[in-house]
């Protein structure tokens, strides 16, 4: 059952011609065009059709379960972690009503295990850590969940997590490492600079260290590979729009 007084409801939407039932709200402007949003995610659709199956697929951020929906088509094995316990419910939801085996870890991925404040939005892809939220969520790192698992591959990681990415990154070092899977990452300079006291170069220097060049939303994009290279990229996201997937993998 849902908590609240919050009446959830169900559309109707098509996943890689896959007929699919998802959960949301009425209210949520971000379910409402939740088709768009699914659509949209080229670059990782890529990624997802140039695995082979089986493959094992981290959806970090998994919301309400768009993306999972994507990995699903492709009979991935999914591990979702998603940290507002409203959208974790809508994610429930829609991996039963699809049939769809995912397993969940109601939390929020950081470098080690803690507490934080997380802020419920009526925007479902708006819910985000902050020292002002409403909301106590228990932290784990992403080593400690594929440990746990006793994963023996890593295929494909998506990260969206409002800013909170370089965190994530800081506990899923090992994985990354020993795994070396195709990471599809949100990178939101406002989302960072608004709830994090880190500045977005801290996580665009991190990704060029870890994986020595990566591509701006679709294979074939921007690439970046050097630090003159990554103030180029720096400053076209800065001045249209603050939001871009960088796609890369760990260098050997």
């Amino acid at each position: 059952m849902f908590a609240g007084n919050l009446k959830p409801t169900s559309r109707e939407i098509e996943v890689m011609g896959i007929k699919r039932k998802i959960f949301g709200y009425e209210s949520d402007r971000y379910f409402g065009e939740i088709e768009n949003h699914i659509a949209n995610n080229t670059g990782l659709i890529t990624e997802i059709c140039c695995l082979k199956s089986p493959h094992v697929f981290l959806d970090i951020g998994a919301n309400i379960g768009g993306t999972s929906l994507l990995a699903a088509a492709s009979g991935a094995k999914i591990i979702a972690v998603e940290a507002s316990p409203r959208n974790a419910e809508l994610f429930r939801h829609t991996m039963k009503e699809n049939n769809i085996e995912a397993e969940l870890f109601q939390c929020a991925a950081g470098s080690g295990p803690s507490e934080v404040r997380f802020s419920e939005t009526d925007f479902a892809a708006g819910s985000h850590v902050g020292r002002e939220g409403e909301i106590a969520v228990q932290v784990r790192s992403i080593d400690s969940i594929v440990e746990d698992l006793d994963l023996h591959a890593v295929d494909l990681v998506k990260i969206d997590v409002e800013g909170y990415e370089a965190e994530v990154l800081r506990g899923a070092q090992r994985t990354l490492d020993h795994f070396k899977p195709v990471v599809v990452m949100e990178f939101n300079a406002y989302a960072i600079a608004m709830h994090t006291d880190e500045s977005p170069r801290i996580l665009a220097d991190m990704v060029l260290d870890l994986a020595g060049e990566f591509e701006v939303d679709a294979r074939g994009g921007m690439k970046v590979h050097n630090r003159e290279t990554l103030e180029s990229f720096m400053y076209q996201h800065m001045i249209h729009g603050c939001v871009n997937d960088l796609i890369w993998r760990p260098k050997n």
